[in-house]
């Protein structure tokens, strides 16, 4: 079986506020979900304007695993999303084909 990528994908919005959101959202994420890796990416201005304000990008073991947790601790994590953005954000679940 194939790692599962997991995005967590903000649109554009008037309030996102990254002194919570990498320390202790993300913190909560990696406490609770212990994803293999993950990391943060922020939308960068550019000739091409960004989709999104930010996006986590985490990897687990396998979908089964990733199911597990997520229906263990979505309802805390997805709870604390207004603390730090007024975004609604999108969820892409995906599976890795290539080496990381």
């Amino acid at each position: 079986m194939n790692k599962i990528a997991v995005q967590v994908m903000y649109p554009q919005s008037e309030k996102f506020d990254w002194e919570y959101y990498i320390p202790v959202h993300m913190g909560m994420v990696q406490e609770k979900m212990k994803p293999l890796k993950w990391f943060v990416m922020k939308g960068a201005e550019g000739i091409i304007p960004p989709t999104y304000q930010a996006i986590a990008f985490m990897v687990f073991e396998n979908q089964a695993n990733w199911e597990a947790i997520f229906a263990q601790t979505s309802a805390e994590l997805l709870a604390d999303i207004p603390m730090y953005t007024d975004a609604q954000p999108t969820i892409q679940v995906s599976e890795i084909l290539t080496p990381m």
